[in-house]
């Protein structure tokens, strides 16, 4: 439904060619586009401007621009980038080969596809749209890592779930994949009895991005080339069947196609080959020793702490060189001479820990001597020894010295 027109009075002040210059009764000015304008007004005219709404075409058009709304959205709205998934397609060693889906960016525009390995950017993808395998080289012998695919465009980043996988260890060949070149018949029997015997991957017939190793005899064919060109090792089939043999894993170095046999390892000898182990020197019964003998042997010295009851020894020992001084005084003078001389057992307790010698013997014998024993054999020797009463070559009685 339109609305009554408003009608407004304007004066033209200037006209030129694009623009007029159009002035209200209260002094405002405006701008109006001089081709709207009659063709017979010039400078000075007056002209009356009506304006009207239009709902109905107002209405038509806002229709129009939601239908438009609704298709920009089907069309690039409805379906958002697919998150990449990432999968293990074989693990060796020392190396592993990812792959993944082809990605799905929809209406979106890419930006990345990277690869990160335990939370670590390892690098862009080349040819992401194209591309849906890598190898990774110069991994560790049985290690865990944690791989992750994040795809990264207009609308959003989107990363793969975490692939966590583990590289073999030096016995497990199952992820050996050989592809066979030209070979000759019993070549050929050799290798898939081998491949099989040690579990491996079944044999390709073209190298491919998983390949570990091309076995042929002559260095000749379009795969050969193409081995040449992806660093695959080209070796014969003598090196799968030592893998066989060994139980392991061995070097390719002298199983190349122009190696010199004598750089190949040589075999490890079988387990119930080993020779038993020389016993120890037996203790077989020898000669016995001899008191000479026993004197040139070696002689470990223990240390031990010294009891405090052989601090007390001294004392003991000052104690008895006094009493031998008086029966000696006593000797020389008038007075009655006293026959023994015995000391007070109180006054030389026995040690009861002392520092000992140990004297280490040979196999046929072996000899510890105590200086504990010789000290209480002593002191039981003093305690109870006889001054002996004898003559000098003057005639005069002497005292021979109490042994301590």
């Amino acid at each position: 439904m339109s609305q009554s027109p408003s009608k407004v009075q304007f004066t033209i002040g200037k006209l030129d060619a694009g623009m007029a210059i159009l002035l209200t009764q209260d002094h405002h000015q405006i701008e109006f586009p001089s081709i709207l304008l009659p063709k017979t007004v010039t400078t000075g005219s007056i002209i009356d401007l009506s304006v009207t709404q239009n709902p109905h075409e107002e209405s038509l058009v806002h229709n129009h621009f939601l239908s438009l709304q609704s298709q920009i959205r089907e069309a690039f709205a409805s379906k958002s980038p697919r998150t990449p998934t990432l999968s293990l397609r074989n693990a060796t060693q020392t190396s592993c080969v990812l792959e993944w889906d082809p990605i799905d960016i929809a209406t979106a525009e890419l930006k990345s596809l990277t690869l990160w390995r335990d939370g670590i950017k390892l690098g862009n993808i080349p040819k992401p749209m194209s591309t849906t395998t890598t190898k990774l080289s110069g991994l560790g012998i049985d290690t865990d890592y944690t791989f992750q695919l994040v795809l990264r465009t207009t609308a959003g980043r989107f990363s793969s779930e975490a692939l966590k996988i583990r590289t073999h260890k030096m016995s497990n060949l199952s992820g050996i994949q050989v592809c066979e070149g030209t070979l000759p018949p019993e070549g050929h029997d050799r290798l898939v009895d081998a491949v099989d015997a040690i579990g491996a991957k079944t044999v390709q017939r073209r190298v491919r991005i998983d390949t570990t190793h091309f076995i042929c005899s002559v260095p000749e064919g379009e795969e050969w080339q193409r081995a040449r060109e992806m660093n695959v090792p080209i070796v014969l089939v003598d090196w799968i069947e030592a893998c066989q043999r060994e139980g392991k894993i061995v070097g390719v170095r002298g199983y190349y196609l122009d190696a010199d046999p004598a750089l190949r390892p040589k075999p490890s000898a079988p387990a119930t080959a080993t020779q038993p182990t020389s016993p120890p020197p037996a203790t077989s019964p020898t000669q016995p020793t001899s008191p000479v003998a026993r004197t040139s042997q070696t002689t470990v010295r223990e240390e031990k702490p010294v009891d405090q009851s052989v601090s007390r020894l001294p004392d003991a020992v000052a104690a008895i060189d006094q009493e031998n001084e008086r029966v000696l005084r006593a000797a020389e003078g008038t007075g009655p001479v006293p026959v023994v001389v015995v000391a007070e057992e109180t006054t030389v307790p026995a040690p009861e820990y002392v520092p000992a010698e140990v004297v280490v013997k040979t196999e046929d014998e072996e000899e510890v001597t105590d200086e504990k024993g010789d000290i209480e054999q002593k002191a039981e020797e003093h305690s109870c020894a006889d001054v002996k009463n004898v003559k000098g070559e003057n005639g005069e009685e002497t005292f021979d010295d109490v042994p301590i």
